[in-house]
């Protein structure tokens, strides 16, 4: 049963609290709710934030505990399955802020907006987001020893997900090794698939690999019946 909070009690309460116990073992003290515990210290003008509350639990801890507990939280965060409205508002959300946006995409934008092309940076489709958007274009750089992006299960489902939604993709194949970087040659390769894919009849969807010098590596089409 509940303890009953009576005058006494909450102010035993309140000082245990400027004294700078943690919620948690204050309520276990006095047999008490930690939310209890906040309301009481929040009605005496004292209540701590969520981060001095955690600095608190932690002080008491060793190092191997703190580690421990990280480390299951980390495995508690993997093992939730985000929905597709959560992982579809995370992709606005990276839009809208410009997050993560990669190696060479400002300066390939640069270069596309002097032959006056405006892309779109981290533009947001269903779930995925598209390191630049031009028009229906979508142009992804990626800078790994691979030159086939399929490889990676979650980018061919990306690629099909695009083509079959109305979008051209064009990948820019770099390296880490930084032998292969955005140049004035890649940026001419981006305008020559955009004007080809103008081109094509509004059911073909064209998917290409290409070096940053705008060296083809690989090339399909497709049908579809959408429009992005």
């Amino acid at each position: 049963m509940a303890a009953k909070i009576d005058t006494t009690l909450e102010r035993n309460i309140a000082k245990a609290y400027r004294a700078r116990e943690s919620t948690t073992a204050i309520a276990a003290r006095y047999g008490i709710t930690r939310e209890t515990v906040f309301n009481i210290a929040k009605r005496n003008g004292i209540a701590r934030t969520r981060h001095e509350e955690q600095i608190l639990r932690n002080a008491g801890r060793t190092s191997a505990q703190r580690k421990k507990l990280v480390l299951a939280a980390n495995r508690a965060r993997r093992s939730k399955k985000a929905t597709d409205a959560e992982i579809i508002a995370k992709a606005i959300t990276r839009e809208q802020r410009g997050l993560f946006v990669g190696r060479g995409e400002r300066l390939l934008a640069e270069l596309l907006e002097k032959q006056g092309f405006q892309a779109i940076s981290q533009k947001a489709v269903h779930r995925y987001n598209i390191d630049l958007a031009i028009e229906n274009v979508a142009v992804e750089l990626a800078f790994s020893s691979k030159t086939d992006p399929t490889t990676r299960p979650g980018e061919a489902r990306k690629i099909e997900y695009l083509l079959q939604h109305g979008w051209h993709v064009l990948y820019i194949m770099g390296d880490r090794r930084r032998r292969h970087e955005v140049t004035h040659e890649t940026a001419n390769a981006v305008v020559a698939f955009i004007q080809l894919a103008e081109r094509h009849p509004t059911t073909l969807r064209e998917y290409r690999v290409i070096r940053c010098s705008g060296q083809l590596l690989t090339s399909r089409k497709t049908d579809c019946d959408h429009r992005p």
